[in-house]
């Protein structure tokens, strides 16, 4: 009935039986088959255990099943030359950062208050407004103002190779959005595909809808047309207008003439942009800028040469790193 021969010198094999009624006893009740264990089960167990017992001794009598708990080491107060060194170290550590601090304020103070240091995240109006910003007209030929990348020898200091950095990787970040700016300063009137950079976006109907607040700040929701695009944009495999990507803006009876307003893009959800009129979410890059007025109609401009995003937490830490002594 349970698997036992009546023989109790039978061969192994029926020790593997009674194995078996066990771990099927057992498994049935850890399933939670039962909600008690019946009395067939108790009855197994009870001849398994009294099987085991008499014939082959305790199971797995070898083991020890006493776990006992680590001996923590006691208390006691620590030697006149411990505490007199640990006071030493305190010392030292606090005496570590003041000298940090002071060497950091020194530098900040020393600074000129509009150098690179203190250029906002976001570009401004005359970086991308003006086409001579970073070069010169000498004899007829136009000179960069843009810092040489010393590539053989030594810098003449840190904060010489941290600000030419800073200027190369911020123009390498702008420049892409500023040309885009001027050829439609220039040729106003033209659909995208007419451009002479396949990679202009070029947006109009442009019309605030509403505010969207977000973790990272107060967002303004627009709606666009793809009027002056000529063809249909399957979202979900573009990369125009990416999360991050900088735009320029400016009235539709202006057209980067007189005004120019920059901004971030906060969110493109799928489900906006495939409706009709599709609409995003813009991040103004100051406070100044931002635009309340539905009714007003904007031409929006973005550069897919460039992905700011990226090079703006680079240009942060260069400017924070500055500021180490």
């Amino acid at each position: 009935m349970y698997g036992f021969s009546e023989d109790p010198d039978s061969d192994s094999g029926e020790f593997t039986t009674v194995q078996n009624a066990k771990r099927k006893a057992v498994g049935r009740a850890n399933k939670g088959l039962r909600s008690r264990p019946s009395r067939a089960d108790n009855v197994s167990l009870e001849r398994v255990n009294e099987f085991s017992d008499s014939r082959y001794g305790e199971l797995n009598a070898h083991l020890s099943e006493n776990f006992r708990r680590p001996r923590r080491a006691k208390d006691r107060d620590p030697s006149p030359d411990e505490r007199m060194s640990s006071i030493k170290d305190q010392i030292r550590y606090t005496n570590a950062i003041r000298e940090y601090v002071a060497a950091a304020n020194a530098l900040e103070e020393n600074m000129e208050t509009e150098s690179w240091v203190s250029k906002p995240e976001i570009p401004t109006t005359a970086e991308l407004f003006n086409n001579d910003y970073d070069e010169e007209q000498v004899d007829g030929k136009h000179i960069s103002n843009l810092p040489e990348n010393v590539i053989d020898g030594p810098w003449e200091s840190k904060q010489t190779y941290l600000s030419a950095h800073y200027a190369l990787m911020r123009e390498d970040a702008v420049r892409p959005l500023r040309e885009a700016i001027q050829e439609i300063r220039k040729h106003p009137g033209k659909m995208e595909y007419e451009l002479s950079k396949s990679t202009i976006g070029l947006y109009d109907n442009i019309y605030i809808t509403g505010i969207t607040f977000a973790p990272r700040g107060v967002a303004t929701r627009v709606v666009f047309s793809l009027g002056r695009i000529g063809k249909r944009i399957h979202w979900e495999q573009s990369k125009r207008l990416l999360t991050g990507s900088l735009v320029a803006l400016t009235p539709v009876d202006d057209m980067f003439a007189t005004k120019c307003v920059l901004a971030v893009v906060a969110a493109r959800p799928l489900a906006g942009l495939e409706q009709n009129p599709p609409e995003i979410d813009l991040y103004f890059a100051r406070p100044a800028d931002q635009e309340l007025d539905c009714q007003k109609e904007w031409v929006m401009v973005e550069e897919r040469a460039g992905f700011f995003e990226a090079e703006r937490h680079t240009l942060r830490a260069l400017q924070k790193l500055a500021n180490e002594p």
